[in-house]
Parts: C-alpha cells; structure tokens; sequence
C-alpha cells in the first residue's frame, strides 16, 4: 500500500487502449502476468489506476452527494448510491436481462427447429437447420460464459 501518500509514477494501464475482445477475455492483462510467472510483482509493476476507479474522485462526488441528502428530512445513504451508480447498474441490468430473457426464449425455438431437421417429416431446410445449430452454440457459448465469471 501506499500510505505516505507519495505518488509513484506506475506504468499505464493497457485496459485504456485496449479493444473490446481483450478487455472481455482479459487479454490485455498478459505481460503482468508473464511478468508474475517470472519473478514476484513488485509495487512498481503494478499499473496505473484508471480515471473510473480513482478513489479521490469517486470520494468527492459521493461526500458531495451525501451533504446534500443530509439537508433532506430523512437522508438514505441508498439513494445517494443509486445516485451515483444507478444509471450504470441500472443500464446493464435491463441490457442483461434482456440478453437472459432472448436467449431463454430462442434456445427452444432453435432446439426444436434442430430436431424437427431430424425428424421424417420435417420441412426444414439444412440451411436453417444450420441456422438452428448455430442459435444452441450461442447459447452454450452464453451459458459457458456464466459458469466462468461465477466460478
């Protein structure tokens, strides 16, 4: 920890420039850990914090908020949380709930197309089955996904 507060010149954070592929596999996280795989981290390999999670400036705007609150007649430490976060949580929240609730309800569309592919009367052609077979992959993909970030 730093707690002289003296500020150490760090190297940058490749998060920043990195694209959207390597910040979802954490691809960009690599030479810190070739680095780990070769010697112990040291404090000075360790990058640079990014503006969205500098703790002086998420402190002022939540000290700021909550004075305000104080003023009301009964202040709630909620409120200024969802103040401060609520778009953003609230904006991934419904996108990941829509992503839950179209993936729940085409995985049955795409199994049932797949198997009536299969089936002695069935009108569909291969490349719709292939269409179909693609629709389950994602989803196994999308389930596999889940599995990973909880575990």
């Amino acid at each position: 920890m730093n707690r002289d507060r003296e500020k150490k010149v760090r190297p940058p954070n490749p998060i920043s420039k990195a694209s959207i592929v390597s910040q979802l596999t954490y691809w960009w996280l690599n030479p810190m850990l070739s680095i780990g795989m070769s010697r112990t981290i040291e404090s000075e390999d360790i990058y640079e914090v990014t503006n969205s999670l500098q703790s002086d400036r998420n402190t002022e705007t939540f000290a700021k908020l909550w004075e305000l609150e104080l003023q009301k007649r009964n202040p709630s430490i909620l409120r200024v949380m969802l103040k401060v976060h609520g778009f953003k949580v609230f904006t991934l929240g419904v996108l990941y709930c829509l992503g839950e609730i179209l993936a729940k309800v085409i995985q049955p569309i795409c199994l049932g197309g797949f198997v009536e592919y299969f089936s002695k009367s069935g009108n569909v052609s291969l490349n719709d089955a292939y269409w179909y077979a693609g629709g389950i992959v994602l989803k196994f993909i999308g389930s596999l996904r889940k599995i990973i970030v909880v575990n």
